[in-house]
């Protein structure tokens, strides 16, 4: 009887045994099968389920016999509840999403005194948010994979742009802020007005409140409303008064991470600020790091790649300097804006090409327009107008006026400042530009 030589499954011969062979030598064969089996299948120390997807409308009871399984709950009539098992096996899973876009929560609740991401509860507050639960022994439950809102970006995508206030397009050198003006990028002044400087990762608050707009059409929500979140700072030298939508909690003082989990009222179905401020509003504090993310439970600190966050920062506001330049007018020569093409075409008249903004902005932003530098670009230099290239030298155009304007680009038209040699004449333009599409 050939019995052949096999590791694992695929080694096995299904020509083997032969219609002849002795039904003596049979144990060869099974000895054969059981060591295929057990080498392949060596971590299954309890029984194997296969992915089972079940939808319904009503509270859910997982129990050990549905190991990865998958729960589609829809919360539109009430509240819903889904129970895991007490203590199941070491590695069992359940994936829980919650398919309709009521503001009704799908809470994944423990049993006995097991304890989820470290609470008791996890809850599901957004259309097609999706977690899987995995025991990893003693009662201890991790939420490892999450869709949805939480998964835009992966798990813990922080949702506060620019939360170490690293990206500072316009140039801000710290100080006081007026009511609603920005400082470092994505991060303005609430009402009032504030105080603030960075040093390293490490900002001042001096005095007021800063803001920051989540805007929900960026991560793909049709509504805030009753959606828990967790909002984490680096080490807050005092308690910090946190404000998200209309809902206030606050953090207390500590080193390392610190966090507190608020949830949204019903109302706020809209984009929604997150506001922070000294617990007991006056004097100063220091905290570093704000990180905004859905769920119950802080996650640690992982800085989004600078060229995604000033793509994201860039949605908002972007500007025709160079990113270390001010945005003003008559900057310093280096500093004056970029040049671009333009050509007449009337000899008095000139356009500019098309300028395109770095990334697509949230909405058609308002644009303000900068001179160049009079020194080397022409007097009289009037604040928006740009300077032209006549064919021998540099001349402030009599006006500048703005068209084409969209969420991508525009383009300038300049009354010239003196007679273009001819009509169709190619040369240049000088002069910065900002486009502000903040929330």
């Amino acid at each position: 009887m050939p019995v052949e030589s096999a590791t694992y499954i695929n080694d096995l011969d299904t020509a083997n045994p032969l219609a002849g062979d002795l039904v003596s030598e049979g144990d060869n064969h099974l000895r054969l099968l059981k060591s295929a089996l057990k080498t392949t299948f060596p971590s299954f120390t309890r029984p194997f389920y296969h992915d089972v997807a079940t939808s319904t409308a009503g509270n859910v009871t997982v129990t050990t016999t549905m190991d990865r399984s998958f729960q589609s709950v829809d919360a539109t009539a009430s509240a819903r509840t889904v129970t895991l098992p007490d203590t199941p096996a070491t590695g069992f899973e359940v994936t829980v999403a919650k398919s309709d876009s009521s503001g009704n929560a799908v809470t994944v609740t423990r049993a006995g005194t097991n304890t989820i991401n470290g609470l008791t509860t996890y809850a599901l507050t957004t259309q097609y948010q999706n977690v899987k639960f995995k025991h990893v022994g003693s009662g201890v439950w991790l939420a490892v994979g999450i869709g949805g809102i939480e998964g835009s970006g992966g798990i813990g995508t922080n949702l506060a742009i620019n939360g170490d206030f690293q990206l500072n397009q316009r140039v801000f050198a710290g100080g006081a802020l007026a009511a609603g003006a920005f400082g470092f990028d994505r991060w303005k002044a609430d009402t009032g007005g504030a105080n603030m400087t960075l040093s390293g990762y490490v900002v001042t608050l001096v005095s007021g409140t800063i803001a920051q707009v989540i805007e929900k059409a960026l991560w793909g929500v049709a509504s805030f409303a009753s959606t828990q979140f967790t909002v984490s700072v680096d080490t807050p030298a005092d308690g910090l008064t946190i404000t998200l939508g209309t809902a206030t909690a606050t953090i207390a003082a500590g080193s390392g991470r610190q966090s507190v989990t608020i949830t949204t009222n019903p109302g706020d179905t809209g984009d929604i600020p997150v506001k922070i401020a000294k617990n007991s509003g006056v004097g100063s504090t220091n905290f570093g790091r704000v990180k905004v993310e859905v769920g119950s439970s802080a996650t640690p600190w992982i800085a989004r790649d600078t060229a995604t966050e000033l793509m994201l920062c860039q949605r908002y506001f972007s500007k025709g300097f160079a990113y270390a330049d001010p945005v003003a007018n008559n900057n310093a020569p280096g500093q004056s804006g970029r040049i671009y093409a333009a050509f007449a075409y009337l000899t008095t008249n000139l356009s500019s090409e098309r300028i395109f903004f770095p990334a697509t902005m949230r909405a058609i932003p308002t644009i303000t327009l900068y001179h160049p530098n009079e020194a080397f670009y022409g007097t009289p230099a009037v604040a928006g107008r740009w300077s032209h290239y006549n064919g021998s030298a540099w001349v402030p155009s009599n006006s500048t006026s703005l068209g084409g304007v969209d969420s991508e680009s525009f383009y300038l038209g300049f009354a010239a400042g003196t007679t273009m040699p001819s009509a169709g004449f190619g040369t240049f333009a000088r002069g910065g530009w900002a486009a502000n599409a903040e929330l």
